[in-house]
């Protein structure tokens, strides 16, 4: 026990040698006899055998020199603020530096106020030394999530979130059964928590490898039911032929077939040139819209004189909800924006039993989703994937061409568009004859559609396609 101990301390000096802020910061803190212990999530990383991004320090008096040697290494002044406990937060190089002040508090203390005790391993900068009185290196070696005292989750119910995150971020470690139950105790008070903190820990658990496996654990220590509630109702919710699954089943599948949208795509979506599959923000709106896409089925569920399951309009309820969905989590104006459009049209790739949905029809799904294609080709896919009803080796097989033909034509039409407009406004005017109004936009927008349906390959096609109106009475 304790040469695994020793082992994983000697571990920790060694990664965090490398680190040249905190072997500057070290030498500072030895030769002023500065109080600071690097504590967190850094620390964490380190043992994991990764760089340590997010700096979590404690300073014991005095404070202020410590500061003003991190603000002459820092992009902006401090910024302070004051959650139960004085907090200041810099950048330096691009990474976020958070400061807390110990005083009046005991370093101990201080450490018992952490999450976890994986998290509430110290490290003194000036001694270089390991200070782990509430055995954190102990849990980290038998991959344990353990909070160092019963309040934890009650003192902050975002642990709740963060202790799924953790679990996800880091495979070796597992929740306790005690965690679980305190969890569990403390859920109900997750509504208390801003907004903000509430979206940034469910956007990391949306992208983490596992997310299906984070919403599962969610519900499973009753969080879901104050963030999501909404998907809960989904449980239980039988569906039709195409469908093996309930709504909330299906949901989960659907997201677990988004972990790897390289794998989700391939064969179909070129990683390199539709690389919206890989960005972040684009890798969020496809995760949100899973999670949320059938939210409207519950409302809509009909049973026909024939026995069949319908949900008639779920995608525009469905739709409907992520206003108050996005007020929930203080979503962006352009966020709410790009899920709305994924989830509203997720159907409109369905396959007809013909197996064929026009150019002409691919382009309007073009201009109506922009610049969002990649993103509901993803999300099509996933929810595809996770519903093995009657044909779905076929209709799957169909799909996949319509999806590989909606991402060619994409980019036939991004190349037509570099090129401009085949006609203008000034030759709707002296052909037709008609007054400057409303009615040449209509006409440039048509013209538009059937060039990006393939209809007009260039500008003589456009003029003939125009002269052929003239003969229209006008609006």
């Amino acid at each position: 026990m304790l040469s695994e101990r020793s082992a994983n301390a000697a571990r920790v000096q060694r990664g965090l040698r490398r680190d040249r802020l905190l072997v500057s910061l070290g030498d500072a803190a030895r030769e002023h006899g500065w109080e600071v212990s690097l504590v967190g999530g850094a620390i964490r990383d380190v043992l994991h055998g990764r760089t340590a991004h997010d700096l979590d320090l404690i300073l014991g008096p005095p404070v202020r020199p410590v500061l003003d040697w991190l603000e002459a290494r820092s992009s902006h002044r401090p910024i302070s603020f004051d959650k139960r406990i004085l907090t200041h937060r810099l950048t330096i190089e691009g990474r976020p530096v958070d400061c807390v002040e110990r005083a009046p508090r005991s370093l101990l203390r201080e450490l018992g106020r952490r999450d976890f005790t994986v998290g509430a391993i110290a490290f003194d900068l000036a001694a270089w030394r390991v200070i782990d009185p509430w055995h954190g290196l102990r849990d980290w070696r038998l991959g344990r999530l353990d909070p160092p005292r019963d309040d934890a989750f009650r003192a902050d119910p975002l642990r709740v979130l963060r202790g799924v995150r953790l679990a996800l971020e880091f495979p070796k470690l597992h929740l306790t059964r005690r965690a679980i139950l305190l969890m569990r105790a403390a859920a109900s008070r997750i509504s208390r928590v801003s907004p903000e903190r509430l979206r940034e820990e469910l956007d990391r658990i949306l992208m983490s490898p596992r997310a299906s496996h984070g919403i599962r654990q969610l519900s499973a220590v009753g969080a879901l039911t104050s963030l999501l509630p909404e998907l809960e109702t989904c449980r239980g919710v039988t569906q039709n032929r195409h469908h093996h699954l309930d709504v909330f089943e299906h949901t989960l599948l659907a997201l677990k077939a988004a972990d790897n949208p390289l794998v989700l795509g391939r064969g179909v979506i070129d990683p390199v040139r539709d690389a919206a599959g890989l960005i972040p923000r684009a890798q969020l709106t496809l995760r949100w819209s899973l999670l949320i896409h059938d939210l409207g089925k519950p409302a809509t569920r009909t049973v026909g004189t024939d026995g069949q399951v319908h949900f008639f309009g779920h995608e525009r309820r469905s739709a409907e909800m992520i206003e108050s969905i996005g007020a929930r989590f203080a979503f962006s104006r352009e966020r709410e924006r790009a899920i709305e459009t994924v989830v509203h049209h997720h159907l409109r790739l369905v396959v007809q039993p013909a197996g064929i949905i026009s150019d002409r029809a691919l382009a309007r799904v073009i201009r109506d989703v922009a610049p969002h294609t990649a993103t509901l080709a993803l999300h099509t896919l996933a929810d595809k994937r996770a519903s093995h009803g009657v044909a779905h080796a076929r209709t799957t097989q169909r799909l996949r061409a319509t999806v590989a033909r909606l991402l060619a034509l994409q980019s036939e039409i991004d190349a037509r568009t570099a090129r401009g407009r085949l006609i203008t406004g000034r030759d709707v005017i002296e052909i037709l004859g008609c007054a400057p109004g409303p009615y040449i936009g209509t006409v440039l927008s048509q013209a538009e559609e059937r060039r990006d349906s393939g209809e007009l390959q260039n500008r003589a096609e456009a003029l003939e396609w125009l002269r052929s109106l003239i003969d229209l009475p006008l609006p």
